[in-house]
């Protein structure tokens, strides 16, 4: 009697010839237990299952094969990248987001000063602020129609302001709140929701909120007048810290020298600059020219100039020659928050500007 584990021995032993047989001949077969045809039944006739569960085990695992090798030959598909995670979008304050963009002037400029040539790498540039807008229709639209991306300052209390502002700001022009401020004298009216040292904390910034809510767009405000509210400590820190928690800056009209608008506004990171040439205190063409001259060489000096002026007839004459005239020599007019962000930077940089300064100093 051949004992089991003989059997089974004998099966493998004939599997395993089996399977180098099938791919010597690189051939394939299915085998099942009803195919299998024994030569000898009479020599191992217990060993008949165990052989046929041997060949079955075997072919199995060379279709396995053959099916891992087929599968490996197929181009492998890369993995699908995660989706990128962008940074959430940042809320630009409205001095920002409501700023007129500024085009960059590639090339080197001749600029003449003090009757010498000079070259730069960057234009100097120069902001034409206009106050008191609003109240004169006419003259406002003249305004307007000037070319170059002007500073527009609209009084709060004047007639259709969300009509006149919007059409300025289609025409290129970036917009300001012309806030009215108490001056030193007081038979001088400001207009009315005027700002006041004699209000109290509540009446003061209810004052300033109603007039910020006159229209919409603007990057900041300006003093009309104040020279005697520009110097109260109390009311400024009031006008500041409302300015900085809507993300708006400050322009100082500087209509005294005791003025502590800009101390006041960086005390409480309110974007801040001053005015340095009044263009038409004077109404004489002379006055106006000689103005403009002087805001030149403020601009040549220090790489930038801001110059305030009125929606006056002698005013909107002289700028419309000399705007043309002003670009011709080099200099890149500008809303005034690209001069704010400048000056910013070099208060910020001294250093970096000091070694980037190529230009006229």
């Amino acid at each position: 009697m051949i004992s089991k584990q003989t059997c089974l021995l004998t099966g493998l032993l004939l599997c395993f010839f089996t399977v180098f047989q099938m791919h010597h001949n690189y051939a394939a077969a299915v085998i099942s237990a009803d195919d299998i045809i024994w030569t000898s039944p009479a020599v191992l006739p217990e060993a008949a299952p165990f052989f046929a569960e041997a060949v079955l085990n075997a072919a199995t695992a060379s279709e396995a094969e053959r099916a891992a090798e087929a599968a490996a030959a197929l181009p492998i598909e890369p993995a699908p990248r995660p989706a990128p995670v962008l940074p959430p979008e940042v809320d630009l304050p409205p001095w920002l987001k409501n700023a007129v963009p500024v085009k960059k002037r590639d090339g080197r400029y001749d600029i003449a000063a003090k009757a010498v040539l000079f070259e730069t790498e960057t234009p100097p540039v120069i902001a034409i602020v206009i106050d008191d807008m609003g109240l004169s229709r006419r003259l406002s639209e003249e305004v307007a129609r000037l070319s170059a991306p002007l500073t527009l300052s609209y009084l709060p209390y004047a007639q259709d302001l969300p009509e006149q502002t919007a059409a300025a700001r289609k025409r290129g022009h970036e917009l300001m709140v012309h806030v009215p401020m108490q001056p030193e004298n007081p038979y001088i009216d400001p207009g009315s929701d005027a700002l006041t040292v004699e209000q109290n904390p509540e009446e003061l910034l209810a004052a300033l909120r109603h007039n910020l809510a006159q229209f919409d767009g603007y990057v900041g405000i300006n003093n009309h007048m104040g020279s005697r509210l520009s110097r109260d400590a109390a009311a400024m820190e009031i006008v500041m810290r409302e300015l900085q928690s809507r993300g708006l800056m400050y322009l100082d009209s500087r209509t005294t020298p005791d003025s502590l608008g800009e101390e006041k506004a960086l005390k409480f990171d309110v974007p801040v600059s001053g005015r340095d040439v009044f263009l038409d205190h004077e109404e004489t063409p002379e006055f106006v020219a000689l103005s403009l001259a002087r805001l030149e060489r403020h601009a040549l000096k220090y790489g930038d100039a801001i110059a305030i002026g009125h929606p006056k007839t002698v005013t909107i004459e002289a700028l419309r020659r000399w705007i043309p005239q002003a670009e011709a020599r080099g200099f890149q007019i500008v809303p005034v928050t690209e001069v704010v962000k400048r000056r910013m930077f070099k208060q910020d940089h001294p250093a970096d500007v000091e070694m980037a300064e190529t230009g006229i100093r």
